[in-house]
């Protein structure tokens, strides 16, 4: 992805550090509420909420080399030692597509909603979202996406990429 306007890029920083940190207290509520043998039903809503399903965009996602994911949940984890909601996803690009994977979805280095600040990189100067919603998606679109992965890859142009994956998703 692209970034030109500083501005932009200080907002979607800040946007993505203030949705980390309602993560981070979601997640401490959440995992306080399961040590105590209840549930904090408010704060699984929100968390979800923060994350839904859809189409992803990779921040070192760049054209002819686009790095699309389709998002299909978070996974709470049921072993309260060590509670760690992780984020699954299928890729969309090649070499890894139609692979499912799991992200941590708070970690102060990794984290699915951890903002990236890297605006003199070389390679993919950016600051903002490490994952960016490119568009929301039912749970039936989720699961065609990710059965059309590999077609999906071979676009290499964002563009037709895209419209591919809405063409999938608004035929259903």
């Amino acid at each position: 992805m692209n970034q030109d306007n500083s501005l932009e890029q200080v907002k979607e920083y800040e946007d993505a550090e203030r949705e980390h940190e309602l993560a981070s207290v979601l997640t401490a509520r959440i995992y306080a509420a399961k040590r105590a043998g209840g549930e904090d039903v408010d704060a699984h809503t929100l968390l979800l909420d923060l994350v839904p399903l859809g189409i992803y965009e990779h921040f070192e996602s760049q054209e002819g080399n686009q790095k699309f994911y389709v998002v299909d949940g978070i996974l709470l984890d049921v072993n309260v030692d060590d509670f760690m909601p992780i984020v699954t996803y299928s890729a969309l690009y090649a070499p890894h597509a139609g692979e499912r994977a799991g992200q941590i979805l708070v970690h102060p280095s990794r984290g699915f909603l951890q903002p990236v600040s890297r605006p003199t990189d070389p390679d993919h100067p950016w600051v903002g979202r490490r994952f960016r919603l490119v568009r929301s998606c039912t749970r039936a679109q989720t699961n065609a996406l990710a059965n059309f992965a590999q077609e999906i890859s071979k676009f290499t142009n964002r563009t037709n990429a895209f419209r591919f994956m809405c063409s999938l998703m608004d035929g259903e």
